[in-house]
This record gives structure tokens, sequence and C-alpha cells, in this order.
């Protein structure tokens, strides 16, 4: 099958849920679950997202909106409803077209009275107008002439099954976020305002469906407006019929234009009309076309693994409103209501890179919704007792938080470091000075405020101490000094600093603006740095091995082939408490950290800690699999880097954890996927402002070929376990560190570099 399609009849989970997460396809703005559009579903099971549109439940926690189904269909023979739940199915095929981007359904039915009918349903959610949805119909008769009714419109009568944080837990209950306010119907096309409960947000969807030849009439019952078309259908004879949707918020628009939300929509409604189908997709899959010749990654031996990464490439493509700042990912996208929507750190340590080497401007905006969410953030600390700036751990409209465990909501608190850490990841391998200037250098300074002030300064021992808080393992308990959190607030703190002395030193102006808003004084200087050089850091060297927290020696140690049966998470067979006392690691931990600060560990430690937490992970985290790819393709261990990297680009495809049924694609995942062949395979990382190209590219894999952007200027790289190829293909020459020895790239002097 090629590697640009998915196919159903390939994956080897056939369950509805596990399809329907599969086969959702979005645009960013808006994603639809791949559900059975003619089939009957429960009101929370008629899953259809869009970014930023959530909902309070119960104050201050809110959940992602599940808006109303636009694709509800129905079809009838001489008058009778064909029931999907009762006729015989004689083929169903859901194919995802990755390089078009749309989906294909296709269904042989067969009816009670031998009737045989085959039901064609391509759709796709542009991505030229992300406000358009198009959808087209086709109805075949193959053996039967008798009366065709079809009638498609919008269920309003939906809802939200919330889900508890706590993985062990019932769900919270069943929540209807919107009412309707108005109905427009004229000229057939028809249009539903409503509105969100508490937070005040308008939605109106406008849709319309034609078929040459056929008028339909209009159909209205409690929350739900329809078109119903009747028409002779003829032995061997195929009817088509084409749907259009728009779709607008009260966020899409400016200010005057809020309260004319209906006209908005069917004025955008009318254009696709005057537009076509035909022209509609050509714009979608021109579009396509070029944001795949940025993001594709070609692997010329290994069709299959190609296949499976361009999946996940497509998972960070259609998940993401790359020109909106005021929204972020969630866990799991658009694609499922799983951790109610709520955006971690997944965003800054796993996600944005894909985006900040392939698409620039989406990274940039991902970035501010940090900043447009800082006052916010200031907010949390102020509540906390603490200075500067703590980001949440989740949070959807604005930066406030949304988890409701003490344990992790308020002790998992490296997310403010992480956050901090793409801010100069972001400069780094942009190099915009601007963003630093008017939003970088703010976030920077408030969060390491916030460290300076977390800190516990132990005056006996001279020294800072990091208490009670949870590392990424979060089987590690609440703890003292865990070290990836110690050294990556340190990263933060020492970037703050380098900052103000860069822009003292060199645009003085920047420093006085910041002094007027959020003061800077020297006394806060001479703390900073005075913490940076006492924190406890958490090293045995004789071992040379660097600990996770003051109490991981501690724990019970545990031999995980005993009980560690599969890919299914540990929490499920061992009380989580239980697990906080076992010397295990839920996810890379320290790993991490040594791929985020290469330059704070040389080869020997890495290879010490590999050998040392490696045995004792159980990867029950989506995100894990990748990130000891990543590291494991940097430090030769290259047999292992492969298992784990198959694990991970097949995760949601191959149900790995056996839960992308039940919560969606694991969009984090994907981006650490992407990361583990570009930055472990490929060896391609920036550090210290420096590029490296150190590469490990299996044999069976022949050549890799993919595009990046790397400080404003894009270059394609070729490599393979043979040779090395890099070009320049657009931009000013670059610098770049390839094997540990410096080369400038340019327009007309390639790189290429012939491998033992």
């Amino acid at each position: 099958m090629s590697s640009w399609e998915i196919n159903s009849k390939e994956l080897i989970d056939n369950r509805e849920e596990f399809l329907e997460s599969i086969f959702t396809i979005g645009n960013g703005y808006m994603a639809v679950r791949g559900f059975d559009s003619f089939k009957p579903k429960k009101s929370y099971e008629q899953c259809t997202y869009i970014a930023g549109l959530f909902d309070y439940y119960e104050k201050p926690y809110t959940d992602m909106v599940n808006t109303p189904n636009y694709l509800i269909s129905s079809l009838y023979i001489d008058n009778n409803l064909v029931n999907f739940d009762n006729i015989t199915i004689k083929e169903k095929t859901q194919v995802l077209q990755m390089k078009k981007v749309m989906l294909d359904n296709k269904y042989i039915l067969e009816l009670e009275n031998g009737y045989q009918l085959e039901l064609k349903e391509e759709k796709f959610l542009s991505i030229f107008d992300k406000h358009t949805v198009c959808v087209r119909y086709s109805i075949k008769s193959l053996n039967f002439s008798g009366l065709l009714g079809f009638e498609t419109g919008i269920n309003c009568n939906v809802s939200n099954k919330i889900i508890h944080d706590d993985q062990t837990k019932d769900d919270i209950g069943e929540y209807k976020f919107l009412d309707i306010d108005e109905i427009n119907r004229k000229n057939n096309c028809i249009s539903i305002k409503l509105n969100t409960r508490k937070t005040g947000y308008s939605l109106v969807e406008a849709f319309t469906c034609i078929s040459d030849g056929i008028m339909p009439t209009m159909k209205s019952c409690d929350q739900y407006e329809a078109l119903k078309f009747e028409c002779q259908l003829n032995d061997g004879e195929t009817k088509t019929f084409t749907k259009y949707i728009s779709i607008y918020t009260s966020r899409d628009v400016v200010e005057n234009e809020k309260d004319n939300l209906i006209d908005v929509s069917i004025d955008a409604l009318q254009n696709s009309i005057s537009m076509g189908y035909e022209i509609l997709l050509k714009e979608h899959i021109d579009k396509y076309n070029d944001i795949w010749n940025i993001s594709n990654i070609s692997i010329s031996g290994d069709k299959n693994t190609e296949k499976k990464l361009r999946y996940n490439i497509l998972q960070l493509i259609m998940n993401n409103a790359c020109d909106n700042s005021n929204v972020n990912i969630g866990a799991r996208g658009l694609t499922h209501g799983r951790y109610k929507g709520c955006y971690f750190w997944d965003t800054e340590i796993f996600m944005l890179p894909f985006y900040l080497y392939t698409n620039v401007e989406a990274a940039k905006n991902l970035l501010l919704y940090r900043y447009n969410t800082l006052n916010d953030a200031r907010n949390n600390a102020l509540e906390q007792n603490v200075l500067g700036a703590r980001y949440p751990w989740m949070c959807t409209i604005d930066g406030n938080e949304q988890c409701d465990t003490w344990d992790i909501g308020f002790s998992e608190i490296h997310i403010t470091a992480d956050i901090a850490y793409a801010v100069q990841h972001y400069y780094e391998a942009t190099g915009d000075l601007e963003f630093i200037e008017n939003y970088g250098l703010e976030i920077l300074i408030e969060t390491a405020r916030y460290w300076c002030s977390r800190f516990t300064y132990d005056k006996d021992n001279d020294c800072y101490n990091l208490l009670w808080v949870k590392g990424p393992n979060e089987y590690g308990g609440v703890t003292v000094n865990n070290t990836y959190t110690v050294k990556m607030a340190c990263y933060n703190i020492k970037k703050a600093i380098e900052w103000i002395d860069f822009f003292n030193k060199n645009n003085k102006k920047i420093i006085d603006q910041l002094v007027n808003k959020i003061s800077i004084t020297k006394e806060e200087l001479r703390v900073f740095n005075d913490v940076t050089k006492k924190v406890v850091i958490l090293y045995d060297n004789d071992k040379q091995l660097y600990i996770e927290d003051e109490h991981f020696m501690q724990m019970e140690p545990i031999n995980l082939k005993d009980v560690k049966v599969n890919d299914s998470a540990l929490y499920n067979k061992i009380c989580f408490d239980r697990l906080q006392r076992y010397q295990v690691v839920k996810q890379a931990d320290i790993l991490l950290l040594m791929l985020l600060l290469p330059q704070d560990f040389n080869e020997k430690q890495k290879l010490v800690a590999w050998e040392f937490y490696e045995p004792i992970t159980t990867h029950d985290s989506s995100l894990s699999f990748a990130t000891h790819a990543q590291i494991g393709a940097r430090i030769g261990k290259t047999k292992e880097a492969i298992d784990y990297f198959n694990k991970s680009i097949s995760l949601d495809y191959d149900n790995v954890m056996n839960n992308t049924h039940k919560e969606g694609i694991h969009i984090g995942a994907s981006g650490a996927s992407w990361q583990s062949i570009i930055c472990g395979f490929a060896g391609i990382y920036v550090c210290n402002g420096q590029i490296n190209v150190e590469p490990n590219i299996p044999k069976q894999w022949g050549e890799v070929n993919f595009k990046l952007y790397l400080k404003g200027s894009l270059l394609e790289f070729t490599i393979s376990s043979k040779e090395i190829n890099i070009e320049l293909i657009e931009g000013k020459c670059i610098d770049i560190n390839v094997l540990g020895n410096k080369r400038s790239l340019s327009i007309n002097d390639p790189i290429k570099i012939f491998l033992n």
C-alpha cells in the first residue's frame, strides 16, 4: 500500500473507537473524529472540536467544548430509513490520504430485502480556508431501482463526557455546554448560532448541500436542522451530493463583527458555493503540497517506517492552529477530550521543535500564547506565595491552573523552566532577537524570579534546596532536589542573567523599559547569581552518575520483567501510591535532561545514566519511547534506539499502549518521534547557538531526506550510513559543525562528506 495512505484494512485494531481516533482529520482550527456519519451515536460520541473553544463545567475547571455534529446524515430507500445498526455492511473501508489530507469512506451495504448500495463519502477540512469543511457523498445502486432519500444536516444535541485527570478514576460526568441562540433558514442555507453557557463564546455553523437537478426540502426538529433530497435511483446509477459547511466563533472576528457572526458565516458559505468543490479541493491540496514540501521526511529503504513517521508528522500539522497566538496544543490535540483539552509541557519540550524547524511562525505563536498568559502566571505565583511568574501544569483559555491534584498541579513545577528553555531554544534556532526584546526577556526574568523565590536557602550549608517537587518521573513522588528541575531552573536563571547583561551592553533601552514595567534591582541580580552557584546537584563522583533526587536511591528495587508484562501502564496493575516507593522511572527524566542540556554532560556520564536508568524505566508515558530512541541514537545504542523509535512511531498506529481508542492521538509523542529521527538518528541539534550534525543513520533505512529552517535559512539534508549531503536551498550562508568540524554552507558550496 502507498506510504502516503492509511487504510483501515491494514490496521491491527478494528474497534470503532480506535478507528475514530486514527481517522480524525483537522486543519489546526478544528478537527472531527472519524466517526460514522450515518450511524446513530450518543451525544458525547459525535466529537468535533475547535481550537480554543472551552467552557467551565465547575469553576475554575474547563473542558474543550464538543461542538455540533455537522456530518450527520441519513439514507432512505423507498421511504424506509437505512439503519446502520441493523443492516449488513458487506464492506467498510476508510482511507486517510495523507498527501491531500482527505478522509475517504466506502461502504457496501446490503438491506433486508437484498438491495445493495455502494456509499462513498469523502471529506476535507480546508487548510486554505480553515473555516470551511467540504463533504461529497456518492450513492450507487448495485442491484435495484427505487426511491432514494438522502438527508444531511447539523445535530446540536451534543455533550461532553468529562474524563477525570486521574487515569485510575471514573469519568466526572456528562455536561452540555452549548445553547442555541438563533437559527436562520434561507435559500437552502441553514445557519445556527449557539453560545457557551459560562465563557460566553458564540459559535455559528452554517451549511448547505447541492445535487444537480434535485431540490431539497428543509427539515427541522429539536436541536437538529437538515436538508432532505428525494429522487429516483436506478440500477447502476450514482447520485452525488456536495455539502459545504462554514464555521466561525466570536474568538475569530474583531469586536464589531461578533454580533454579525451569522452574516460572516453565510458570506463564507456563499463564497464556497460560488467557488465549487473542485476549486476548494485544489486550493486545499496546493496548500498542503507547500506544507509537505518542508515537513516531509523520506526514508528510501524503509517505506513502512516512512509511512508511520509521516502519520506522526501529519498529526502535528493537523492539530496546530499555526496562525493563532491565543491557543496552544492539548496533549491529545483536537482528536479527543482526554485531559479536558489542556495544554502541558508537551508543547515546549516535545512538539515545539517540529514547528521551530519547519514553520517558524507557528513556533513563535505557541510561545506568544505563553507570553499572552504571563499575567496569569504571575497571579499563580502570587497565590502560591512566591515571586515572579509560575506557569500552570495544565491550562486552556488562560494561564490559570486546571490541574486539580496537589502532587502534580502544585509540585510538577518544571514546566516553568521548560517554557523558559523553549524561549531560548527559539532564539538559538532562529536568531530572532526582536522576539527576545519584546517578549522573551520578560518571560525569562519573571520565571527566574519565581525559581529564586521557590528555592529554599540552607544557611548552615550555604546552599539552595528545591523542596517538594515532582520531576518528569511522576513515579518519583514529591521529593527534594529533583536534578531535572534543578538544572532546568538554573538554565532559566542563567539565561535571564545573560540576556540582561547583553542588553545592558548593547541596547540599554530594552532594560530601561523592563525596569519601568517589572523592576529589576542589583540585589535581585546578586540573588540570581548566588542561586545558580549554590544549588544542590546530586552526583555520584565514583560512579559518574547523576542521581534523580534525594530519595531515589532509598527506594525499593524491583525487577520490571517480573511485573511489566506488556506496554500497558504499570499503574493499571500496581497502585499508584505503591509505585511512588519503588525504584522505577515512569519516563525519561535524567536522560531527557541530557538531551536538552548536552553541553552540561560528557559522553561517559550519558552512557552511565543510560545503563542505570534505562533498565528501570517503565515507559508508562507515551513521551518516553522517543526520548530513549533519541539519546540511544546519540550515544551509539543503535539497536535499542531503533526498537524504541519503532514503538514511538507505532504508538497510535498500532495502539501500542492500548489507549489510543479511548484517549485519542498522542500528539506529544508525535513531536518526540520527529525529534528522535532529526535530533537523534540524523544527529542535528543546536547547542549554545551552534548547529551540530552528528548522524547515526541505520543502514537499512538507506537515505533519509528532509528540509529544516535553521537561523532563517532553509537547508536540505540527505543522510545515510555512508554519506552526509547538506544543501542551502534559500537564505544566507550558515556555519555548521559537522562531526565536530566547522563548515560553511552556501548556495554554491554544499557540504558532502563520506562516512566510514
